[in-house]
């Protein structure tokens, strides 16, 4: 395998003998283009070119907080450990006299870029999972530690999951049953020790987002 510097120097060299041999044979149009250029470098090969106008151009979509996506008139209940534990928290919202139709028209007009992982009907009420993994993709990406910690400030807060569900119809996989499970007794304690009330028959909604654990 030739390092970049020589590839480069190759890909020059053999440029330059192509042209000097269609010059030779009475030239031709790409090469008198070539001598018209003003820069004097030698065009890009035709099926090079073409290929890298067909290729898709995708910029990666902005990040949305999850501040920013809290549903009008929600209540908030309380934050928990994610599965990626306090790096990635989700935070319960309930929301009154809507339904779980509503919210879940709502969120997926807001985040048509996020992947729909679930959309069914569970006892009468709709039940949607959304994901973004992008967010966690940068983290991967990131270059060594320094980029690590620029990339946690920089997502702090960014919202990688959303889940609607109505409390009470709870039944299947879904955040708020692990949240309820996680306390067989029923008493579901906040950060302070305070009880926190799961409202029964009432929208729920979970943000999961991002948050900078350095």
């Amino acid at each position: 395998m030739l390092e970049k510097p020589k590839r480069k120097k190759l890909y020059v060299f053999t440029c330059l003998l192509v042209a000097a041999l269609l010059a030779a044979c009475g030239g031709s149009p790409a090469v008198e283009a070539e001598r018209e250029s003003p820069n004097g470098e030698p065009p890009q090969p035709a099926d090079e070119s073409s290929l890298q106008s067909e290729l898709p151009v995708s910029e990666p979509a902005d990040l949305i907080m999850a501040e920013e996506m809290v549903y009008p008139g929600a209540r908030f209940l309380i934050e928990v450990p994610g599965f990626g534990g306090p790096m990635t928290p989700w935070r319960f919202y309930a929301v009154p006299n809507i339904s779980t139709d509503e919210a879940a028209n709502f969120y997926l007009e807001k985040l048509p870029h996020f992947i729909v992982e679930n959309d069914e009907i569970i006892n009468g009420h709709r039940h949607i999972m959304l994901t973004y993994s992008d967010v966690l993709n940068r983290m991967d990406d990131a270059d060594g530690y320094d980029g690590m910690v620029a990339a946690a400030k920089e997502l702090d807060g960014a919202l990688i999951g959303l889940e609607v569900i109505r409390s009470g119809a709870v039944t299947g996989f879904n955040r708020l049953g692990i949240l309820m499970e996680s306390y067989q007794d029923g008493n579901i304690m906040n950060a302070s020790g305070e009880p926190v009330e799961i409202p029964m028959d009432t929208t729920i909604i979970i943000l999961e987002h991002y948050s900078n654990t350095f």
